[in-house]
């Protein structure tokens, strides 16, 4: 049997390749497409082209041949609200692309391209740019960690937060 409607789907973490994209781009997807972190290169894009119903997506590809250009075959897409720019699709190219979907209502895309000489073990060594963008980071999600943790871990735990807090913002703590 053919599938003729799917609401949402989810292909995080999958090897999801260009055949898969061909595939996905033949079935109608009337809410949220979700990959990232998958194995598709631009090449494979152009069939989601065809999701003319899809509201949200994610797109994200760990392909070295993903560049962006992906991207480009979402802007057609008449009701797309909601994009979010994951992996090798969160580029330059990629968020030029998404600036044409004028009926985007929502982006979301972390970028940042550091020049570290020192290669993947350069958060040991003091870098200001580096360490600039874990801390915008960090202190962009920090909202939504501490409502999340604190909800979960129960009374003591926020108490011991609030504690820790007040403790911070005295005029005798010292950095």
């Amino acid at each position: 049997t053919k599938l003729k409607h799917l609401a949402s789907v989810n292909f995080h973490f999958t090897p999801l390749n260009d055949a898969g994209l061909q595939a996905i781009g033949q079935v109608p997807i009337s809410d949220r497409l979700w990959f990232a972190h998958t194995k598709f290169t631009d090449a494979g894009a152009p069939s989601l082209a065809n999701l003319k119903q899809l509201k949200r997506c994610g797109i994200g590809s760990a392909d070295k041949a993903s560049s962006g250009e992906a991207v480009a075959a979402l802007v057609g897409l008449p009701h797309l609200e909601d994009l979010a720019l994951l992996d090798n699709q969160a580029t330059p190219a990629g968020i030029a692309h998404a600036a044409k979907i004028t009926t985007l209502r929502k982006l979301d895309v972390s970028y940042a391209e550091i020049d570290a000489p020192h290669g993947h073990d350069g958060f040991l060594l003091d870098d200001p740019q580096y360490h600039g963008v874990v801390r915008a980071y960090f202190e962009r999600i920090e909202p939504d960690v501490k409502s999340y943790s604190t909800f979960r871990l129960g009374r003591s735990v926020r108490e011991s937060l609030a504690e820790r807090e007040r403790a911070t913002n005295r005029a005798d703590y010292a950095l």
